[in-house]
């Protein structure tokens, strides 16, 4: 596992959607029931310290921080603005378990769940999530992730260092005299034109159509469209995925750009779904703390909100209501990394295509399962997004490819935009 959008990409979601969120408000934010602890706090000596990385569910990841003391333990899930205590339960073997009490950002995070710790290494800790004590005793894990060792040490030439984890930037090297970025506009997305991709068989009408776009309450630094889109893979399909742009007003760079309450309503205004929460699908950033997110813009910068939900309303969908936006403003340096598309092509006749990326920056990255490819119709709106597969380390002038192994779109594209998920390198 890596450590996300941080991007805390992370491209974050919510509960109701599919594969990859359809328990992220139960599972993604690790919700947890008071609990009288069975173990004494000197049983954590071994893991006492930070630590950060992410937590993964089918396609979705999002942001972990963990501070654990001899007298207290608390958690941040910075991606989703929410976090509270964990209550040592028991402890042996290099495993500890704990409950969670979330404590802020309530309406974000679901109560009622269990973490388990595992040593790993001296400085890694696998991260693993139980819906309740029964689940956990049939050995159902619900969310998986990977944490390393931080707290706030800068890292050493080339990337951060071991001890320091995530917890600053580490040096500039190895990238034969590249100047590290000023600011973090597209540093992580490219358009590309290249072989066409889906299978062709349906027309953009049958597939797609615009609704308006109405926030309740809105943020003076947060400009919305009034009109965006909703997708279906197929003229027989009603599971509904959209995508509207969102812009920074403000002056600063905004990262975390969270929108909360999501109702898709139909033509008569009636709710036909809640679709919880959504982020932005932004440019790289690092908010100050080391963990890096792909939810920021920079100020006049514009980006998407990407999104699914399991509710079969395409047909009835007219409009998509937004309770309220909420932002996080950071000053800190943009990531060393640079990495965007280059190129992309179809992989023989059937639905797979692949995506080059490459690190054309001075630090190196750690490519997250996050990625996604934006289909384009000929005046550059969109038609279709979904997840491109692949994870893996990237050093400065390396590329690493990309895949969609089948896109079951069945309309047609010749180009896309690529926004690509990485974190701080190893």
């Amino acid at each position: 596992m890596h450590a996300q959008p941080p991007k805390a990409r992370m491209t974050p979601a919510k509960a109701t959607t599919l594969a990859y969120g359809c328990l992220l408000m139960l599972s993604a934010t690790l919700g947890c029931g008071d609990s009288n602890g069975g173990s004494d706090s000197g049983d954590l000596q071994a893991i006492l310290g930070v630590w950060e990385g992410t937590g993964s569910q089918g396609d979705f990841t999002w942001t972990i921080r963990a501070t654990i003391g001899a007298e207290e333990q608390t958690v941040e899930y910075p991606s989703l603005g929410c976090g509270g205590t964990w209550t040592l339960l028991e402890a042996g073997g290099g495993d500890y378990f704990f409950s969670e009490d979330i404590t802020f950002g309530e309406s974000a995070c679901i109560d009622d769940g269990l973490v388990e710790l595992s040593t790993i290494s001296e400085n890694q800790l696998e991260f693993l999530f139980y819906i309740d004590e029964e689940s956990r005793q049939a050995g159902i894990v619900e969310a998986i992730g990977m944490l390393e060792r931080g707290g706030g040490g800068t890292g050493g030439t080339g990337g951060a260092g071991a001890a320091g984890g995530m917890g600053g930037i580490g040096g500039i090297g190895g990238a034969g005299g590249v100047e590290p970025p000023t600011t973090i506009t597209d540093n992580n997305y490219a358009r590309l034109n290249g072989d066409a991709v889906g299978r062709g068989i349906q027309s953009t009408n049958a597939l797609r159509k615009t609704v308006q776009i109405t926030v309740v309450t809105p943020n003076p630094d947060v400009e919305v469209a009034t009109t965006g889109y909703v997708f279906r893979r197929a003229n027989d399909v009603e599971t509904t995925r959209w995508h509207f742009v969102l812009t920074n007003r403000s002056t600063s760079v905004a990262c975390f750009i969270r929108l909360s309450d999501i109702m898709l309503k139909d033509s008569d205004g009636d709710v036909l779904a809640d679709a919880g929460i959504s982020f932005v699908e932004g440019n790289i950033g690092d908010p100050g703390n080391g963990m890096w997110t792909g939810s920021c813009l920079e100020p006049g910068a514009s980006g998407p909100v990407l999104d699914i939900d399991s509710a079969e309303v395409y047909s009835a969908i007219a409009s998509i209501e937004i309770g309220s936006i909420s932002t996080a403003t950071t000053t800190s340096a943009p990531p060393p990394a640079i990495v965007r598309g280059t190129s992309y092509s179809r992989q023989g006749s059937g639905d797979a295509f692949s995506v080059t990326v490459e690190n054309i920056g001075a630090g190196p990255a750690y490519l997250g399962g996050s990625s996604r490819y934006v289909l384009l119709d000929d005046a550059n709106e969109p038609l279709w997004w979904s997840f491109l597969d692949g994870e893996g380390e990237i050093a400065p002038g390396e590329e690493f490819e990309l895949v969609e192994d089948n896109s079951l779109y069945e309309g047609e594209a010749n180009t896309m935009d690529v926004y690509v998920d990485f974190e701080e390198g190893p």
